[in-house]
């Protein structure tokens, strides 16, 4: 149409500019085309990635690929450099995983071809409707995040939201944001809900517009946190979920999962934990990092996204990074998520802490940096020191403190990750979880259930949780990948017990005295279960660690 509105009125030279843009957008959709006629696959041996003619014929592969993708020698440098990084993270990956460290990895041409950019991945099953929505919160009780992505831009981009209970409706603009690794094309939009009411019911919808043409999502609901108070709540009772939850009566309760993917086994878990939050039995959804398994393929993220929608559009989602979401830069991660890092003082993506009802979460990773930032005097390492020294003095409040991240810095498998990594973090950290009397610390990585006594220096400091001495460890990565059948070894004298059942952990703080924790596989059925008992006062920290 432009070109014939140009020939019947316009200039030459006007032509000539609409001729040669046309000509480009052409070669540029037919990149995919030449890409996916190469038929190249990579095979990825870890066992060589260090041998000279091995890197040599990849590299020449990987040349040859983007020289037939890409017709200028600056895309095809650029293609060259996104194809080399792909393929470090490969390795990376494989090498952080002591089970898998021998496996060789196949790289089909479809994923190098939208590694590279050359063929787009579409991240939605429509254009303009809204999907893969999900939850967050902040620090402050009175904020919710509220996220989603469509493939093409709204226009004006909305929440609306109100409590039942009010004739207001409240309007808030969303932040539009994108991102290009993995071929990845969408859009994705953040709304930041302001001045909620503590322990109220909202409703919400979405809502934007395309060629003068509204497009609505239903009706959604969520219950915001309430006050912070060191008044008791009624016990919800986990094992047998007799007692309802009502804010500010009955406390809440958290689930935390960890190594999701999107298996059959991850579709049941989800299934399973959405079936909680419907019935208001889990009022918070913790992720421990290896989310989506997506390994660089973002349509795997967007499957996953869109998986765990199934509770992410009524409870928020808080999700620590594994080193699976550790490609591109962790970009899928950092743009999918709205975590609270600024607000919680990190300076990272990498980590953050908030607070619900009566605990303090904290996240932490090793995986940007290896750890680098965790040593004395590192970055991570002081703001976690200023992080928990701050929950401290809140404790009157918020009684309990939850450290949460990928890597296990207690664990019983047949593997590497249990012992020279576990000893390595231990050395990095442990002194200062006990300094500061985290409670709980929960894990992933390690694909199977585990809980340990209260443990210090790899010594139970008791054999029950009644003013324990030391911290006690979760391993909780049964969400949904293959599972690790490696409990080989002889269960150490730290470890109380260990399981392998797809599920989740379930746990809820009534008071500054009682934290209860249940094991539940996905059938809903209990495997295990423990309460922390206090006796002592909170401030009384008379007991050594």
């Amino acid at each position: 149409i432009f070109l014939l509105s140009v020939m019947r009125g316009g200039s030459s030279c006007s032509f000539i500019v609409l001729l040669v843009l046309c000509l480009a957008l052409t070669v540029l959709g037919n990149s995919c085309d030449r890409c996916m006629e190469t038929e190249t696959i990579l095979y990825l041996d870890p066992a060589l990635q260090h041998d000279t003619h091995f890197v040599h014929s990849t590299l020449s592969t990987i040349e040859s690929l983007c020289a037939t993708s890409y017709t200028t020698s600056y895309e095809v440098m650029e293609c060259i450099e996104t194809a080399t990084d792909y393929v470090d993270d490969v390795f990376r990956d494989v090498n952080s995983e002591s089970e898998h460290a021998n496996d060789v990895q196949q790289i089909r041409t479809e994923t190098l071809c939208s590694e590279i950019g050359a063929c787009a991945v579409s991240c939605c099953l429509s254009d303009y409707d809204p999907e893969q929505i999900h939850l967050s919160v902040a620090l402050d009780p009175s904020v919710m995040v509220v996220s989603w992505v469509t493939y093409k831009a709204l226009d004006d981009p909305t929440v609306y939201y109100h409590r039942p209970s009010s004739g207001v409706t409240f309007i808030t603009p969303a932040d539009i944001s994108t991102y290009r690794a993995g071929g990845w094309r969408g859009k994705i939009y953040n709304a930041t809900l302001s001045g909620l009411e503590p322990g109220e019911v909202y409703f919400y919808q979405i809502e934007g517009t395309y060629d003068d043409k509204k497009h609505i999502t239903n009706n959604f609901t969520f219950t915001t946190d309430i006050t912070p108070s060191s008044e008791p709540l009624y016990s919800r009772s986990l094992a047998n979920a007799s007692t309802p939850y009502e804010p500010g009566v009955s406390a809440c309760v958290v689930a935390y999962l960890a190594d999701l993917s999107t298996t059959d086994h991850s579709y049941e878990n989800t299934q399973s934990l959405a079936k909680l939050v419907g019935n208001g039995t889990v009022q918070l959804v913790v992720q421990g990092g290896d989310l989506s398994y997506a390994d660089g393929d973002q349509s795997q993220w967007d499957e996953y996204m869109r998986m765990t929608e199934s509770y992410g559009d009524s409870v928020a989602v808080m999700a620590a990074p594994g080193n699976h979401e550790n490609y591109h830069h962790f970009a899928a991660y950092n743009n999918r998520f709205f975590m609270p890092n600024a607000q919680s003082g990190s300076k990272s993506q990498q980590y953050f802490s908030f607070n619900y009802e009566k605990i303090h979460f904290v996240s932490w990773s090793y995986e940007q940096l290896g750890g680098l930032d965790l040593r004395k005097h590192g970055r991570q390492r002081k703001w976690l020191e200023d992080d928990l020294a701050q929950a401290n003095l809140e404790r009157d409040v918020r009684p309990w403190i939850v450290l949460f991240g990928h890597r296990p810095f207690y664990c019983s498998s047949d593997s590497s990750d249990c012992t020279s990594t576990a000893e390595h973090l231990r050395n990095e950290l442990e002194d200062t979880i006990n300094q500061y009397h985290v409670d709980i610390v929960l894990q992933g990585h390690k694909h199977n259930y585990e809980r340990t006594y209260p443990v210090y220096q790899s010594e139970a400091t008791a054999r029950n949780y009644t003013d324990p001495a030391a911290p006690m460890y979760y391993v909780v990565g049964v969400g949904g990948v293959a599972q690790n059948t490696d409990f080989d070894i002889i269960k150490p004298r730290w470890s109380a017990y260990r399981d392998e059942a797809y599920g989740f952990l379930l746990m809820s703080a009534p008071s500054n005295e009682t934290l209860e924790m249940v094991y539940l596989s996905t059938s809903l059925n209990q495997h295990d279960s423990a309460t922390i008992t206090r006796t002592k006062p909170i401030t009384d920290w008379s007991f050594s660690h």
